[in-house]
């Protein structure tokens, strides 16, 4: 995860780099917010009465989550449609190119 790796960098500056590299607006907050909660999304707890499974792409899903965490603090409504086509062109963004996304 690319905080991880730049332990040096302030949350404003993080937020900085993803809004350049994906040609969208990340708030500070978002990325506060990702990183506050990356255990959870990092983890899964076998104990939990809710499976979560931990996917292959953590840096995709962190750019995902911080998109869309950005995205909703405008105010913007987020279709079905458009998950599937953000993940694309993340994924290609990140030369990911061994992943698959649900409706899930």
């Amino acid at each position: 995860m690319y905080h991880a790796s730049n332990g040096s960098k302030t949350q404003q500056e993080i937020a900085d780099v993803v809004s350049i590299r994906f040609g969208h607006p990340i708030s500070r907050r978002s990325v506060g917010d990702v990183i506050a909660t990356k255990e959870k999304w990092m983890d899964c707890d076998a104990n939990s009465s809710k499976k979560q499974r931990a996917g292959k792409n953590a840096e995709l899903e962190a750019v995902l989550q911080m998109w869309f965490s950005s995205t909703r603090s405008l105010n913007t409504v987020i279709t079905d449609a458009v998950l599937p086509e953000k993940v694309k062109q993340f994924g290609a963004d990140l030369a990911i190119t061994d992943f698959s996304y649900s409706n899930r």
